[in-house]
């Protein structure tokens, strides 16, 4: 049953129930990302200088469907888990406006690189943002507004292709064994020039997850010990 909440919210922290820890600590949060141990320093020291997070250990947790009434509007929860675990959308209505967060569109595509991120879960979430009709959607990052569930199914396909485009890319390069290290290595996420902490653990977590499900679709076969080639 959706869960309904009445307005005041100033002083209030709400997040999915899968993502509160992250919520009520900084650090949880840094480490979400999965890097090695001077970088996630540095994460938490930019997420607390740069962008002010704050530990919140009052946030409190909801779940899909939960209903806040804003007076004269409503915001319902529509949990799509995939970007990390608790990672939702929000319908409001009677505006009839989804924002998708970051389901956010870009050429860039779905990201699922941290250590709770699930390509599967993505993809599930992708269907469903299919089955909600709304009049506007809203993304986080560059895309902004979009009308019309027809533009937005339209953007939406573009979107989930770059994960076949990796799969096609990763098919590719397995013509003859490899690591999921030499996968991270040729990148599957990332272009050549970009640099950074994040990159390594980012490309082998995305490797690992294409792999298995390329494995159980009997697409790629493990032909030793840690190592992949196309079946």
């Amino acid at each position: 049953m959706p869960t309904a909440h009445t307005t005041g919210y100033t002083e209030a922290e709400y997040a999915h129930e899968d993502d509160l820890a992250a919520v009520r600590s900084r650090a949880v949060m840094a480490a979400g990302y999965g890097l090695p141990p001077d970088a996630t320093e540095q994460t938490e020291a930019m997420l607390r200088d740069r962008f002010h997070v704050r530990d919140r250990p009052d946030a409190t947790g909801f779940t899909d469907g939960a209903v806040f009434d804003l007076g004269g509007r409503t915001v319902t929860v529509v949990h799509l888990p995939g970007h990390t675990a608790g990672h939702c959308g929000f319908l409001i209505e009677p505006d009839g406006f989804l924002f998708v967060a970051d389901i956010d569109l870009t050429s860039f595509g779905p990201f699922y690189g941290d250590v709770g991120s699930s390509l599967t879960d993505f993809e599930a979430s992708l269907r469903r943002c299919r089955e909600i009709g709304a009049r506007w959607y809203g993304t986080a990052h560059q895309k902004g507004v979009i009308e019309g569930a027809a533009e937005f199914g339209r953007r939406l396909d573009a979107f989930a292709g770059v994960v076949e485009r990796r799969d096609a890319t990763l098919l590719t390069y397995l013509d003859e064994p490899r690591t999921v290290e030499e996968i991270a290595e040729r990148r599957l996420v990332y272009r050549p020039h970009v640099e950074g902490p994040h990159v390594r653990p980012v490309e082998r977590r995305i490797a690992a997850r294409h792999l298995s499900r390329l494995v159980d679709r009997g697409m790629i076969v493990e032909v030793e010990a840690g190592r992949f080639r196309a079946a």
